[in-house]
């Protein structure tokens, strides 16, 4: 199936429960319950092309399985973390550091989840990459900043992976936003 004949049928089931008919063949869906409430649902994935929708949707995958996989390394294997990625003289494996690599793990396997569950938008694509700037400020910091010599030369991984979700996700709203604008122009 693809996604919008998912959605088609998503939207009908809704409209069956509420005893309400559904038009499905426009490019919004409205579920009228009287004539002053109207309770509407818009879906992206409707006014984007079938091999938009594939190619955001393979960005999404890949980004949330890179943030998934590195987070579930953290959470299993957190000593191994600390020694590749500090420097000998700041990788201290303790009960404590291990705590917090794991802790760090679990929050980054849950942003995979998220990011590779949801329906993303073009808004939320966007605020996910810019959100990688406070990200890329810490990269800095540590290779060319103060913080110079804490990180051993494995923290170039995470510029990489964080340049990776940056681009992707402007790059998926990007594509998202482009396919909005040709449905405006078509209606």
């Amino acid at each position: 199936f693809c996604s919008r004949t998912l959605d088609v049928r998503l939207l009908e089931g809704i409209a069956f429960h509420l005893q309400k008919p559904v038009n499905t063949t426009h490019s919004q869906f409205h579920l009228s319950r009287d004539k002053s409430e109207h309770t509407r649902l818009k879906l992206h994935a409707d006014m984007a092309t079938p091999q938009t929708l594939e190619t955001v949707r393979r960005i999404q995958v890949a980004m949330a399985t890179g943030y998934g996989s590195m987070g579930a390394w953290c959470l299993l294997h957190p000593s191994s973390v600390i020694a590749l990625s500090l420097a000998p003289q700041y990788a201290l494996t303790n009960r404590t550091t291990s705590l917090l690599m794991r802790c760090f793990g679990a929050q980054a396997m849950t942003a995979g989840l998220l990011l590779g569950t949801s329906n993303m938008t073009v808004a939320s694509f966007t605020a996910f990459g810019v959100s990688m700037i406070p990200y890329l400020g810490f990269n800095a910091w540590f290779i060319i900043g103060p913080g110079r010599g804490f990180f051993t030369n494995w923290l170039w991984m995470d510029v990489v992976g964080n340049m990776v979700f940056l681009s992707g996700s402007l790059f998926a709203a990007k594509l998202l936003k482009g396919d909005e604008e040709e449905h405006k122009k078509a209606v």
